[in-house]
């Protein structure tokens, strides 16, 4: 696949269509899962053991999920860019469409998104998408999005977490940490908070912007070396929002869920 990799992106790379818990894989995209394993060591916690966070007042009734459904069946599926299809080009249309709509989307949720991430359950307080912090905003974000009406994955490469959303032109990746490989805070204002598009669209990001890369490791590397599938990070959330005492990070996600459900 190495090898391929230029050519198959010249040719207009994109992942194939999939259901929302990718019940039929493709043969081309998808491989045996495994087992899960820990992610590399910018996805890890970093807080000392036993500290102490404030706590915060998150609404007393949490809403119902009531966007799109979250399944374990895929979880340790395999993700592999896979060449656009004369069928797949047929939905360039609804692609463009949804592609624009979730843009939308996620500027609605991106404010709470950063309050969430900046009360430093993950990272430390003040923590901002600009830094190392993908997983724990790529689920955060997945979470509010699924309860926006979107199917979008969580996944999980070996050193990188973001969001997968299948349709069936193909499929539009969701990094919301994306300005950390490109200097974080410095990166150019060209590199959006967060990167919402196919996967040519964010090889062409990488390639116009190589001189501003601030990693040795190329796009195919950080986002499909090892990519599986990791829904249950999008369940753990869930099961946090209902926590007692609630955790600090947690209120800015239910806040914008209760208004979500008042819409």
């Amino acid at each position: 696949m190495t090898t391929l990799w230029p050519l198959l992106l010249a040719l207009r790379l994109a992942l194939p269509a999939a259901a929302v818990d990718v019940a039929e894989p493709v043969r081309q995209l998808i491989l045996p899962g495994r087992a899960t394993r820990t992610c590399g060591a910018s996805c890890g916690l970093v807080l000392p053991a036993g500290t102490a966070l404030p706590q915060t007042a998150i609404p007393q009734s949490i809403p119902a999920l009531a966007g799109e459904p979250v399944s374990l069946a895929s979880d340790g599926t395999r993700i592999a860019p896979q060449l656009v299809t004369p069928a797949s080009m047929a939905h360039e249309a609804e692609m463009s469409a949804v592609s624009g709509a979730l843009r939308r989307s996620v500027e609605l949720a991106l404010p709470s998104l950063k309050d969430s991430v900046g009360l430093g359950e993950w990272k430390g307080p003040g923590t901002t998408l600009d830094r190392p912090c993908c997983g724990d905003a790529a689920p955060k974000l997945g979470l509010l999005l699924r309860n926006m009406g979107y199917g979008v994955h969580v996944v999980e490469a070996e050193m990188h977490y973001y969001l997968l959303n299948a349709l069936a032109g193909g499929q539009l990746i969701v990094d919301p940490t994306i300005r950390q490989f490109f200097g974080g805070a410095r990166a150019p204002p060209e590199i959006p908070t967060v990167f919402v598009g196919s996967v040519a669209e964010l090889h062409r990001l990488f390639e116009e912007h190589a001189s501003a890369k601030r990693t040795s490791h190329d796009m195919q590397r950080i986002y499909f070396r090892d990519a599986e599938i990791r829904n249950a990070r999008l369940l753990e959330l869930q099961r946090a929002l209902g926590q007692e005492p609630a955790r600090v990070d947690m209120g800015p996600l239910a806040r914008f869920l209760e208004r979500l459900s008042r819409e």
